[in-house]
C-alpha cells in the first residue's frame, strides 16, 4: 500500500518514450524546480497528467467528511464512492520509485522499489476538483501476487501501467489494464524518508 513514493527527473530524461503526452510530461518535469527531487507524501502537491490539463500539480488524497487524505483507491471499490471519478477523472501518476514499509511497529524496514531498467513508472490514478484544496488526486491499489517481490512485501500494491497503455487507461476502461504489465522492479532498504532525514532526501540523494 504506498503512502510515499519519489519523482526524479533524471529517470524520466533516460526514457526514449515518443507517444505526446510523454514528451509533455518529461518537458514539465525537466523544466519546473518544483519536481526536482520531490518526495511526495499524502497531502503534498505532485505532477499529475490528465487529458484535460495536461501536466499539472494536484493535492495527493481526496478529502471526505469521515477522512482528510484518503490517498488509495481500491480496485474492487470502483463502483462505491469512487465511481464518479473512475468515469470521468482517469488520470497518470508518474513517479521513479515508492517506498513500502515492513515489520513490526519501531522495527520497520523501509523498502523502496524501482524499475530495474530504469525510467519512469506510470501509476494509474483518480483525480477530482475540490472547491477548497483545489485538483485531488488518489492512487489506484490492487491485491499483489504473493509470489512476486512486490506481493513479498505487501498484499496490496498500486496498479502500474504500461507506457502505450497510459493514455488508453484515461479514455476507457479496459479489464486488461488492471495490473502489472510485467515491470520489473527491483528492492533496495533505505531510510525512512517519513522521518527527519527526508530533507536530506530531498536536497541530496534525489538529485
Amino acid at each position: 500500500m504506498c503512502n510515499c513514493y519519489r519523482v526524479t527527473p533524471p529517470a524520466f530524461r533516460k526514457s526514449a518514450l515518443g507517444t505526446r503526452w510523454m514528451e509533455t510530461m518529461k518537458g514539465d518535469l525537466e523544466n519546473s524546480d518544483d519536481w526536482k527531487g520531490l518526495v511526495v507524501r499524502p497531502t503534498v502537491t505532485a505532477p499529475i497528467y490528465t487529458l484535460e490539463k495536461g501536466c499539472s500539480g494536484m493535492r495527493w488524497g481526496f478529502e471526505r467528511p469521515w477522512a482528510k487524505s484518503i490517498n488509495n483507491a481500491r480496485l474492487e471499490k470502483r463502483g462505491t464512492m469512487w465511481k464518479k471519478a473512475w468515469a470521468m477523472g482517469r488520470c497518470l501518476i508518474p513517479m521513479s520509485g515508492w517506498y513500502e514499509f515492513s515489520g513490526e511497529t519501531g522495527r520497520m524496514k523501509c523498502h523502496l522499489l524501482e524499475p530495474v531498467e530504469g525510467g519512469p513508472i506510470l501509476a494509474a490514478g483518480l483525480w477530482e476538483a475540490h472547491e477548497v484544496l483545489g485538483d485531488c488526486f488518489t492512487m489506484i491499489m490492487a491485491e499483489s501476487d504473493p509470489a512476486t517481490l512486490q506481493g513479498k512485501i505487501h498484499n496490496r500494491m498500486p496498479v502500474l501501467l504500461s507506457h502505450d497503455d497510459g493514455e488508453r487507461w484515461m479514455a476507457e476502461e479496459p479489464p486488461d489494464l488492471m495490473g502489472s504489465p510485467g515491470i520489473e522492479v527491483k528492492e533496495t532498504i533505505v531510510p525512512s524518508p517519513l522521518k527527519k532525514r527526508k530533507v536530506d532526501l530531498v536536497q541530496g540523494d534525489l538529485l
